[in-house]
């Protein structure tokens, strides 16, 4: 069968050979006439033309319809190189199987036969996990697990540089894990030390995938709550229930302490304003004092007697409205009788300048007891100094 076609093959170039090449202008004549609708041209005058090109018009009668399924054959073949990216997708053009291009969303094209396109969707991220016992730098066994989130960061790289990146990626992430475990302490994965390890995990992987370029991109790192082994799973809850304990009760110290410091603050600075306002005032009364002593020094030096005896009067009036006792000065005789009426009390005998008679008052709230008990104490001290000056007179 094949010989025949290929006789059939050599035995039809022959003819064309012999005969020639066609008439072009002839062709399309013919074939503006067949879409025109016109017949074919009878009579003796055209029999000797049709003759001559009888031949001719056997070899070409099929000719437009061979141009014809060209032209469709070449519009099929540059429509189908037309394809649409996605605005999630990235594009990657290979020419004789060697890469040319990366295209992004958008509408392209590219010859089919010499050309080949890969399409892949960059923004769907995709996961990988991670679960299993683990040694830390105590020689502890931790159960651990992690899930690692990724998508595609540059799709050359994803499709050519590593036959299969999902599993390198989870070998990395095993290697990863053991890597930062094995520098643990078992109270940092257990506790709170779990955000470090995270972050020292996934700096780990990063590493290790751009090293290799697997063309992935990492987008997030979650850690699982770590645990003991089950034979003595139970020793570790309670190891973590005691931390726990701990730390609330840490908190709710602080929280105390935040809420007592401040007002203790507030009271310090608020007895220290007091304070300074006692002094502030006890000083201006002193300084007032000194002022009227020494206006009084003058008229003191001119009648030292009179201003003496008033001045005494003075101190034993204003002494006397807050003091609970009561002092009489019966004179030099002692023979002369006072009666002082005390409330609810009825009278009693006054005693001689000499000797100091202390009655009680009946028992009532005084305000400033302190001070007026300073006041008395000041008066007696005077009224012993004026007696000793007398004294020394006589």
């Amino acid at each position: 069968m094949l010989q025949s076609a290929i006789s059939s093959i050599s035995s039809g170039i022959n003819k064309l050979r012999q005969e020639g090449p066609p008439d072009l202008d002839e062709i399309f004549k013919k074939l503006g006439n067949i879409l025109r609708g016109e017949k074919k041209p009878s009579g003796n005058s055209n029999q000797t033309s049709s003759k001559k090109s009888s031949g001719n018009g056997q070899n070409v009668k099929y000719w437009p319809f061979a141009l014809g399924g060209t032209i469709l054959v070449i519009a099929m073949w540059a429509l189908s190189g037309i394809f649409i990216v996605q605005p999630a997708e990235h594009g990657i053009i290979l020419r004789f199987g060697k890469y040319s291009r990366t295209v992004d969303s958008g509408i392209h094209w590219y010859p089919r036969i010499i050309e080949t396109k890969y399409v892949q969707n960059v923004d769907r991220v995709k996961a990988t996990s991670l679960s299993t016992l683990m040694l830390t730098s105590g020689e502890n066994i931790v159960s651990v697990a992690f899930v690692v989130q990724y998508k595609i960061g540059n799709l050359k790289n994803y499709l050519f540089n590593v036959i299969n990146p999902e599993k390198s990626l989870k070998q990395i992430v095993d290697s990863a894990v053991r890597q930062v475990i094995g520098h643990s302490q078992l109270n940092q994965i257990l506790t709170k030390g779990r955000a470090k390890v995270r972050d020292g995990v996934r700096k780990e992987i990063e590493i290790l995938v751009n090293r290799y370029k697997l063309g992935l991109t990492i987008t997030d790192v979650a850690m699982q709550p770590a645990t003991a082994p089950d034979a003595v799973k139970s020793a570790f809850d309670d190891v973590i229930k005691a931390r726990e304990d701990k730390v609330r009760i840490e908190n709710e110290a602080t929280s105390y302490a935040n809420r007592k410091v401040p007002i203790a603050q507030g009271m310090a600075v608020r007895i220290l304003q007091e304070a300074e306002a006692q002094k502030d005032k006890l000083v201006l009364e002193a300084k007032g004092g000194i002022a009227g002593f020494n206006a009084l020094l003058p008229i003191y030096n001119k009648h030292p007697e009179a201003t003496g005896t008033r001045m005494y009067l003075d101190t034993i009036s204003n002494a006397m409205k807050r003091s609970r006792l009561v002092l009489v000065d019966t004179g030099k005789n002692n023979h002369n009788m006072f009666y002082v009426p005390l409330a609810g009390q009825g009278m009693t005998t006054g005693m001689p300048m000499k000797q100091y008679q202390y009655m009680e008052r009946p028992p009532r709230e005084v305000a400033h007891e302190s001070a007026a008990d300073a006041t008395q104490n000041k008066m007696i001290s005077y009224l012993r100094w004026q007696e000793a000056q007398n004294d020394a007179k006589h």
